[in-house]
């Protein structure tokens, strides 16, 4: 092959209609987002009736970020009357688009009370547009208890999922509890031990204290027993507050010999050398 076929030159002619495009494309971004800039300005200096104007037109193009701060000045009454089920629309509509502040204020307004206005859909995966992991778990606690929604363990479960996933602790716990105790799921201990593990290795001290029972009670929970590694977890679990981990020690002392215990404590206490406290 020829350099000069590798190499070929651009004619200016052919490529002036793109050119063309793009320079025009970058003008229209740029004056969106002055438009924007104009409307955070306003509000800024407490001219709400402006900020609304700018947000309105934006937001109606579908603007998200314009959509957010709509949404939230008619949750809060500035520049225009307050009016939560259209402050929910346009989070809604923000949401949709993948905002996150979007997003958690929605998963707010419905824990409230405040909006009955759907949720952001979700696919059959639950990969879509909720991303954000405390959302998720917003999310996970108000299908569980039934605050704002019907109450689905099942959707309960795939939300807690997606947010442990992520590392979020309390997920990971909330996940666990529903795993041990068959909340929506097939009931599985095993599977329940390797999530209270990830949130206490965190610090979470409700997942240590669960760890103890876990471990404490053995074959009644699908699990092998392991006194030493239970009252371990239950000194963790105490020092970062946990007031019931005493009470547990206590009864799993009966059972175990002193060399035992010696041997849980210096592990607890080698443990929290190497972790920072976290109730």
């Amino acid at each position: 092959m020829s350099r000069n076929r590798i190499f070929r030159k651009i004619s200016p002619k052919k490529n002036a209609p793109c050119i063309l495009l793009l320079a025009l494309s970058l003008i229209v971004t740029a004056h969106v987002q002055a438009d924007f800039e104009d409307g955070l300005f306003a509000s800024h200096k407490g001219d709400y009736v402006s900020a609304f104007r700018e947000f309105r037109s934006l937001a109606e193009k579908g603007h998200t970020k314009a959509q957010l701060h709509l949404g939230i000045m008619y949750e809060m009454g500035l520049g225009v009357k307050q009016d939560y089920p259209e402050a929910a629309k346009w989070y809604q509509k923000a949401a949709i688009q993948g905002d996150r502040e979007a997003q958690k204020k929605i998963v707010e307004m419905r824990k409230k009370g405040l909006s009955s206005a759907s949720l952001p859909p979700v696919p059959d995966n639950f990969k879509g547009n909720i991303t954000d992991p405390q959302t998720q778990h917003d999310l996970g606690v108000m299908y569980f208890k039934g605050v704002g929604v019907q109450k689905n363990y099942a959707t309960a479960y795939r939300w807690f999922y997606m947010a442990a996933n992520q590392g979020h602790a309390r997920a990971q716990n909330n996940l666990a509890v529903m795993l041990s105790k068959g909340n929506g799921v097939r009931q599985n201990n095993q599977e329940a031990y390797v999530w209270f593990l990830k949130a206490a290795e965190q610090g979470l001290a409700d997942s240590q204290f669960n760890l103890g029972i876990l471990l404490s009670h053995g074959k009644a929970q699908g699990m092998p027993r392991h006194f030493i590694l239970a009252y371990m977890w239950f000194e963790i679990a105490a020092q970062n507050g946990i007031l019931e981990s005493r009470n547990s020690q206590v009864r799993l002392a009966k059972q175990m010999q002193d060399k035992q215990i010696d041997e849980a404590k210096l592990q607890a206490r080698k443990w929290l050398s190497k972790h920072s406290p976290r109730k």
